[in-house]
């Protein structure tokens, strides 16, 4: 199986959990005040998706834009393109989508704004694909990237009566995030790096700000779910020792780390009644103009 087969397996098989999270990461409101407010779009644009997946972004943008904005979107996966091209049926915007690898992906067309959400946090090299998102822009075009800084994220669920550091340990996902780093493969920490990556690019006016978006809801018993044994939930790639080790833990290290992981599934799912979880994962959100 090559790289490009791998990417669409894996992201073309979560395609319910790309609709589910989106959901999760925005209010409105917030992204209304980003395009009125902060980046101040009051003429029509053409906008670049790096990785856009169904077309998300698209569909949350260009009803805040002046009309005749347009969207072009990028991405690996043809049925995740499908979905954005049926989703978009019949709209009033003019929308494009791309199958295209972005570490292949070399621009030539230019447009006022190249926006990702959630991509460079996956990709072995952030920088290359934050240069094309430069170069694909015009001159006094912007760029803007939407990512996660790992180590924040990881730390911004507590899950109500659970002992928090029963399930998050805070120096084992750095370890974790650190050896990925060092060994060139994507980078966690991705999200809080960008402003600094976007000035070696000769971006200007840079800033950022962070999503406004929390979520405070109640955890589901999953009876079926528990009703596997530890031994069977083991074999999940994430719930593996080995998968650990791989990425620089020791042995111990992350046989802990599996059972705290199986830990907080036993306490989610063995509860009579649905238990509160708050969720704040603190996304950044960092933009410089060309």
């Amino acid at each position: 199986m090559d790289e490009k087969q791998k990417n669409e397996t894996y992201w073309e098989g979560r395609m319910e959990y790309l609709r589910d999270s989106r959901k999760d990461l925005w209010n409105p409101d917030y992204f209304a005040f980003l395009v009125e407010h902060v980046w101040r779009i009051d003429t029509p644009i053409n906008i670049v998706d790096f990785g856009c997946g169904m077309g998300y972004m698209g569909s949350v943008l260009l009803p805040l834009l002046p009309k005749g904005s347009t969207y072009t979107g990028i991405d690996i996966g043809a049925k995740l393109l499908e979905e954005g091209r049926n989703a978009f049926a019949g709209s009033p915007w003019k929308v494009d989508f791309i199958e295209q690898d972005l570490t292949q992906y070399e621009p030539i067309k230019q447009y006022d704004l190249a926006i990702c959400q959630g991509v460079l946090v996956h990709i072995p090299s952030p920088a290359m694909i934050l240069e094309k998102m430069v170069r694909s822009v015009v001159l006094g075009g912007r760029v803007i990237c939407i990512e996660p800084n790992w180590a924040f994220s990881s730390m911004g669920v507590y899950r109500h009566g659970m002992e928090v550091y029963s399930y998050e340990d805070a120096g084992t996902h750095q370890k974790l995030y650190d050896y990925w780093v060092q060994k060139g493969e994507a980078d966690r920490y991705v999200g809080i790096k960008i402003p600094a990556m976007m000035h070696d690019f000769g971006l200007k006016n840079i800033d950022m700000r962070i999503n406004d978006k929390a979520n405070f809801y109640f955890s589901s018993p999953d009876n079926a779910k528990l009703e596997k044994d530890r031994t069977t939930r083991r074999e999940k790639r994430f719930n593996n020792p080995d998968f650990y080790m791989g990425g620089g833990l020791s042995r111990a290290e992350a046989v802990r780390h599996v059972e705290n992981i199986l830990l907080t599934e036993d306490f989610e799912h063995s509860q009579s009644n649905p238990q509160p979880v708050v969720s704040a994962m603190a996304w950044l959100v960092s933009y410089g103009e060309k």
